[in-house]
């Protein structure tokens, strides 16, 4: 049978137990007899009702006084294999094994044994915990009667007689852990999104990256650090100081969330399932595996040891899934898949055991407690909600009765796996309490399974709206958010059940949900889709609402000829506009039906084009947003590549199957011309030379050809290069044509000579990053030496190159050097991060990490996200075990203003800016050029001095006030007499100004003086002021759009205030 083809395994004769997955049992060999063994082998098992989860087999097992020992025999990486009661029974008969049936509810265990009459069992192992656990109560013992009769199969311990069957045993399993549903196969929530406590600004896991959502302000800014791996968990302390992020392998980083820092790092060495601090602020609570860690939470200040750990608790017999603080951070509680929720209390108390709230029927989604901590709510993933009632007793009554209970047979330990809990402390305790099912809630089976839980109290509500914290509110008042599989979520307010609100957000899982502190605003993100929405519930509208190219990857990004738009392409065949100061997206275009390859903006920037394999070219309108013109082609034909010349009239798009290029009209969409010559598919496009009339095209037959358009004499010169041309790009002045071919060269000519005038060997600057099917090490890996996009800066002086690689390569032109290498991401999840991989995961078979241990479900949400091991794959390969995402560039682009690129890369748009604030430059500088001295110049009305050692000092704060205490009659005297070295620095502040200072018409008066005054000499410096020129245009633009917007929403009121007398007014 194939359940015990791995179990039977022979182990090596110093290992006593077997640890890991299906994936790691092959390096033992072939399969081999037990007799042979010398030693009778135990296999034991975790059942969930219907079949056995095998968890390890051992020859010289330990002794099982507590469920506890069985941690080390746990398989980290997922279940050996699945096998029916019925085909245990027949292998405990065939191969003489012992089975060993844990019981996680009632915290005991059976050992079953084959004999010659049978399946037998011969003992049962109860623990001090279950004891104590079922002592006490009268209606407990009640509670036991009633069950003691059911359909176990269990004789009790100490008797005779051959034993159940394989059906009876099959009835026991189902006992065990009844109700567990397969709703656990769906995978947990890849990060969750967590609300300051003003609830003003969201912050959401992206990759491994962390970004924020001002939601007031309508901006976006991410993080600068980046985690090891996936961010898994979030957690924001109440003051909203400290983040905590925990990856998927339980690396945890500590931001300083004002400074954008990292204080500190710590690994949890397992899978944390949740993580919170808790309420006052002075500890933070981890759920690592079946375990939960209480630390005091670090000081924001560097020290030493920065983690201390105040507790750790055990008692589950499963990963715990959820954790949540008590209101006055005593208390806290704990959900397992173990169907159990247990409370804590964070500091020890004599005689005080954590009491177990069972009767579940499947794993646990989320578990809390109300405000005054009468009542807990757990919710699980099967659709139901349990409210439990809290009630407190004498301890010495407690005692007493425990004092009188007799010793409860096993089999009636084992038929309580829902019992409440009854706490038999010391007589010392003033108190003790239980807690007690109250009522039980359903939710509509046909929203699905429950994804995702989020709930905020109604006093926490009153306090974040600014009343007092004695003031005199309902604490009993719950909002609950619980987010379904199906796409949708439901709002109601407890203890009532009472539905408040339902919508359908999605067609995936809900895999996380949160309430800010007003309970106005609802968040909830779908994985998926990389979906992000902030739903405002009472008034029905959306307060964020942004959806990526997540399920696909970006093949094609453009900026607009202000910078103030980036628009994307990807294998979704949607085209997407982004705002670059605000980071969020603006428009969706779905006009395409298959992935679109290239984007290109007309130089007036107001319409942008786009090119798809679905064989057609779109021009869409930035006003009114709208697809205006479709190009097609006169036979089928994939596009892959499309350029619009620098009038703005004639667009061009390569092919990739008729190996032409289709020339169209802008304005009349009409086929031009169809040009040919090449032999194999065209990569790329480009338009340049001196008046921009000049079309490169780049194919995969080892040819550039230049076509010109204006020229009376038609002219098509052909560049030869050695290999394949990948990509092409024309310096802004249109002389130098930059060439990437597929041996990892990039090589310049001279398109008015048709000359090479230089060439860059990138083969050893791109090489990096181990692919997992690939050589053992990245140096002897070639799967990514090339480059398949580039881009010049706005003066020329810089090139940018990446390919499939994680480095994006920054040359000087000039010289023919490398500058700087970016590596686009530090995610060891993405394949070929790592230059060498670790060699304790390599097994005969290959790398563990592509050996499928996965269920169908979880397979078919991986599948379909990128495996490019063979050519043409985009979407992965299913003949592949597994399929992991490698890191790559598909397009990169410098911004027109120069002070920023961004890259089209595996986990999305990655912008990267300069930071010019921290520049300092002592040019000129001496002991009298202070603030105080600027000060005393201003005092003394020499505003010229004052504002030259201003540029001098280089502080962005000092230069600030003293450009904002010059008077507006004194701007163009002082504007005439800045000198031209600092002219530029004075255009870069003057441009920053426009973007953020209130005093928009000071700002321009002082931008139109330097035009009017330094005309001369920025013309002849236009490479030295182009960055500050275009970033002032960009910021100009800006303000334009707003107050055209604003004036178009009220037209009609103010022509009807304009008609309005002044006695009406």
């Amino acid at each position: 049978m194939r359940a015990f083809r791995y179990a039977l395994e022979e182990l090596p004769p110093n290992k006593h137990a077997y640890r890991g997955g299906a994936r790691d049992v092959r390096r033992f060999g072939a399969p081999a007899r037990v007799g042979g063994a010398g030693r009778q082998p135990v296999l034991y098992a975790l059942c969930d009702g219907q079949k056995v989860n095998l968890v390890a087999r051992v020859f010289e097992p330990a002794p099982l006084r507590e469920p506890a020992c069985l941690d080390r025999w746990h398989d980290p990486y997922g279940p050996l294999d699945l096998a029916t009661p019925a085909e245990l029974g027949e292998a405990l008969k065939e191969h003489k094994l012992k089975l060993v049936v844990i019981n996680p509810g009632a915290r005991a265990q059976v050992t079953y044994e084959s004999g010659g009459q049978g399946i037998a069992p011969v003992s049962v192992t109860i623990s001090q915990a279950a004891r104590a656990h079922r002592a006490g109560h009268a209606r407990a013992r009640a509670r036991l009667e009633r069950r003691r009769h059911a359909p176990l199969g269990v004789p009790p311990a100490g008797c005779a007689g051959a034993g159940p069957t394989a059906a009876s045993l099959e009835a026991a399993l189902r006992a065990a852990h009844a109700g567990h549903t397969a709703t656990e196969a769906n995978a947990r929530a890849s990060g969750n999104v967590v609300f300051t406590r003003d609830g003003g600004t969201l912050f959401s896991p992206v990759g491994n990256r962390v970004s924020a959502f001002d939601l007031t302000s309508s901006r976006s800014y991410t993080f600068p650090f980046e985690a090891r791996a996936n961010i898994a968990r979030l957690a924001l302390s109440p003051d909203g100081g400290l983040l905590l992020t925990v990856d998927e392998g339980g690396y945890a980083l500590l931001v300083n969330v004002p400074k954008r820092t990292v204080l500190h790092h710590l690994n949890f060495k397992g899978l944390v399932g949740d993580a919170k601090f808790s309420p006052d602020g002075k500890f933070l609570l981890v759920a690592v595996g079946r375990l939960v860690q209480v630390w005091a939470t670090p000081e924001i200040e560097r020290t030493f040891t920065p983690f201390n750990l105040h507790h750790t608790h055990s008692g589950h017999m499963d990963d715990i899934t959820t954790v949540s603080w008590s209101a006055d951070s005593a208390y806290f509680v704990t959900g397992s898949k173990d169907l159990t929720a247990r409370v804590f209390t964070v500091h020890r108390r004599t005689g005080y055991v954590p009491p177990t709230l069972g009767g579940h029927r499947s794993a646990l989604v989320c578990a809390w407690f109300d405000r005054s901590r009468q009542h807990l709510y757990t919710v699980t993933r099967d659709g139901a909600m349990l409210v439990w009632a809290r009630y407190e007793q004498e301890a010495a009554a407690v005692a007493a009765v425990a004092r009188g209970k007799r010793k409860l047979a096993a089999d009636e330990l084992l038929t309580t796996a829902g019992a409440t809990d009854e706490l038999a402390g010391d007589e010392s305790a003033l108190t003790m309490e239980r807690w007690e099912l109250h009522t039980k809630h359903l939710f509509e089976r046909t929203h699905g399974s429950v994804s995702s839980v989020a709930h905020c109290s109604r006093a926490a509500r009153a306090l974040a709206a600014g009343a007092p914290s004695g003031a005199d509110v309902a604490v009993g008042s719950e909002l609950v958010a619980i987010g379904f599989s199906s796409g949708a979520f439901t709002l109601c307010e407890m203890p009532g059940f009472v539905q408040v609100h339902s919508l359908s957000i999605s067609d995936e899982h809900v895999t996380t949900s949160a309430i800010n502190g007003s309970g106005e605003w609802l968040a909830f993100g779908c994985a998926a889709h990389g979906q992000l929405i902030v739903w405002e519930w009472a008034s029905e509208t959306y307060v964020l609402k942004q959806q990526g190219h997540f399920a696909s990857e970006v093949n094609a990004l453009a900026f607009s000829a202000a910078g103030a738009v980036i628009a994307t392409g990807g294998n979704d065949a949607k085209v997407k506009l982004w705002d670059a100061s605000s980071g969020f997206c603006v428009v969706t275009f779905t006009e395409h039906a298959a992935p679109v390859t290239g984007l290109a903006f007309v130089p007036h920037g107001r319409a942008f084009v786009s090119s798809s394999l679905d064989g057609t070219a779109r021009a869409f309108d930035l006003v009114r947003y709208r697809n205006f013109q479709t190009f097609a082609t006169p036979t089928p034909a994939q596009l892959t590549c499309v350029a619009v010349d620098t009038s703005g009239e004639v667009v061009t798009a390569g092919s990739l199957d008729t190996l032409c290029v289709y020339v169209w009209s802008m304005q009349s969409a009409q086929l031009v011309e169809q040009l040919s010559g090449h032999a194999k598919p065209i990569a790329a496009l480009a338009f340049g030379g001196g008046s921009g009339s000049l079309l490169a095209s780049a194919a995969w037959d080892g040819t550039v050809r230049l076509w010109d358009f204006v020229a009376t004499k038609a002219r098509s010169d052909v560049l030869k290069h050695s290999t394949d041309v990948l990509a092409i790009a024309f310096s802004p002045d249109g002389q130098t044509l930059c060439a990437s071919t597929l041996d990892g060269a990039l090589t310049f000519w001279d398109v008015a000579m048709a000359e090479q005038v230089g060439m860059i060997d990138g083969r050893k600057d791109i090489a990096g990053g181990k692919r997992r099917a690939g050589q053992p090490s990245a140096q002897n890996d070639i799967s990514g030496l090339s480059f398949r996009t580039l881009s010049f800066s706005a003066d020329g002086e810089l090139l940018l190159a990446a390919g499939n690689s994680k480095y994006a390569c920054m040359y000087d032109v000039r010289n023919r050097s490398l500058l700087k290498r970016y590596q686009l991401s530090h995610n060891v999840s993405l394949d070929g991060v790592l230059d060498r991989l670790h060699s304790g995961r390599l097994t005969d078979g290959g790398d563990v990490d592509l050996i499928d241990d996965e269920d169908d479900e979880t397979m078919r949400a991986r599948r379909g996200k990128g495996d490019w091991a063979l050519p043409g794959v985009k979407q992965g390969e299913h003949s592949n075990r597994t399929t992991r995402r490698a890191v790559r560039a598909t397009s990169i682009q410098f911004a027109p203003d120069g002070t920023a690129w961004a890259a089209a890369t595996t986990e999305g748009l990655a912008i990267y800016s300069l930071d010019e604030g921290l520049l300092f430059d002592p040019t000129a500088l001496d002991v009298d050029v202070t603030p105080a001295s600027i000060r005393a110049a201003l005092h003394e009305r020499d505003f010229v001095r004052a504002l030259l050692m201003a540029l001098r000092l280089n502080e962005a704060d000092v230069l600030h006030w003293t450009f904002e205490a010059i008077p507006l009659d004194d701007i163009d005297l002082v504007a005439r007499q800045v000198p031209q070295m600092h002219l530029a620095r004075l255009l870069q502040h003057v441009a920053a100004e426009v973007g953020s200072s209130v005093h928009l018409a000071y700002v321009l008066r002082w931008a139109g003086a330097l035009m009017r005054e330094h005309s001369s000499h920025i013309q002849q410096n236009t490479g030295a002021c182009l960055a500050s020129l275009r970033a002032l245009q960009k910021g100009v633009q800006a303000h334009y759009d707003g107050l055209r917007r604003l004036s178009s929403n009220n037209t009609h009121m103010l022509d009807f205030l304009c008609a309005l007398g002044p006695s009406e007014l």
